[in-house]
């Protein structure tokens, strides 16, 4: 075989839309009769979503005269049942292995829900227990430590970014000036918002990039509302219910609720818990 072309997906194999798929199929249209086969690893790596997405796909590539083979040798050629009197249908044209596609195909599909429940269900835990799971807020870094022998995420204040945030609470909670003003002075200390690369779909080369824009009036309201910056987090996973984070925020419950004029009232109760 002489090898042609190749593709790479950083996308799901269970979504639905299969971009890097749909320009497969262009290119085997505008080279007709150039390519054989269609080669890949296995057929999770093909598709994860089960056989209502594998078998379409399948035949997208069969239509094009194009034979699928997985490097695990799963998948057999298909054979014409009536060959030996020189006769072919529709239906006659079959995949020894048709059946065992099938089943991996939904085994794949199934284990996309048993994969995405084993860590969901452990980035809900850790949530409710304080940790951070995503990207860091602005102001922010995630750092890892070990609690009891397992690693754990926190945030801890930005050297660089910390100062811009925490100058715009104390601020706003002095009450000297006013929101315009607090614009005026976190700007000329040098904010602009956190820059963030954009890739293409491939997420192999970087197209573009936003952020480094002036603080608005809008902006610093919102921020100012912020709890995960008085150390609390609330939402969805906390069922939009204040827990205190397994790390400090940048200002303390005093200065938040002082920044938010009563708009916003941060109390702690006599339990240690937290109510808006």
């Amino acid at each position: 075989w002489d090898l042609v072309k190749v593709f790479s997906e950083s996308f799901s194999g269970r979504k639905d839309n299969r971009e890097i798929f749909n320009d497969i199929l262009a290119h085997l249209d505008a080279n007709p009769g150039v390519f054989k086969y269609y080669i890949f690893k296995q057929i999770d790596r093909f598709t994860r979503g089960g056989t209502e997405l594998y078998d379409p796909m399948k035949r997208e590539l069969s239509k094009r005269g194009v034979q699928m083979v997985d490097i695990m040798g799963m998948i057999q050629p298909s054979i014409n049942t009536l060959e030996d009197v020189g006769f072919e249908y529709d239906w006659s044209r079959t995949s020894p292995s048709e059946i065992t596609e099938a089943v991996v195909a939904t085994t794949s599909k199934g284990e996309i829900t048993t994969i995405q429940t084993r860590m969901i269900v452990q980035e809900i835990r850790l949530t409710q227990q304080g940790y951070k799971v995503r990207r860091a807020q602005d102001g922010f870094l995630n750092e890892k430590i070990y609690v009891e022998g397992k690693k754990r995420t926190i945030m801890v204040p930005s050297p660089e970014r910390a100062k811009y945030y925490v100058a715009m609470y104390e601020m706003r909670a002095a009450g000297q000036l006013t929101d315009v003003e607090i614009v005026e002075r976190i700007n000329a200390m040098g904010f602009r918002t956190r820059g963030l690369k954009r890739w293409n779909r491939n997420h192999t080369q970087q197209i573009g990039s936003s952020g480094g824009k002036l603080l608005t009036v809008k902006h610093l309201q919102e921020v100012m509302q912020r709890l995960i910056y008085a150390g609390i987090i609330c939402e969805k996973w906390t069922r939009s219910k204040p827990i205190k984070a397994k790390f400090d925020g940048l200002v303390s419950v005093d200065t938040f609720n002082k920044a938010n004029r009563g708009k916003i009232f941060l109390q702690e109760e006599d339990d240690g818990s937290y109510a808006v």
